[in-house]
């Protein structure tokens, strides 16, 4: 007794899952980008005082580029 899995090797599954990958590659990117321009408007402050805004940015760009990656691999 175990579960049928034979439907996720239709077409229309297969597109629902690629499409939904993109969808989240792209939330990925958009988040990513946003909060990297919002660390870096504040980037005289980063450079002064605050190393760890500047582990966060690069945290955040890192993720950034995962965003980007994910995508170019999907297409």
């Amino acid at each position: 007794m175990g579960f049928d899995f034979s439907f996720l090797a239709t077409d229309e599954v297969r597109q629902a899952i690629r499409l939904l990958a993109i969808v989240i590659s792209l939330l990925h990117f958009l988040v990513g980008l946003i909060l990297y321009r919002q660390l870096l408007s504040s980037a005289r402050m980063v450079y002064t005082n605050h190393t760890g805004r500047v582990k966060i940015a690069m945290i955040v760009y890192i993720l950034l580029l995962a965003g980007i990656l994910l995508f170019v691999i999907l297409f």
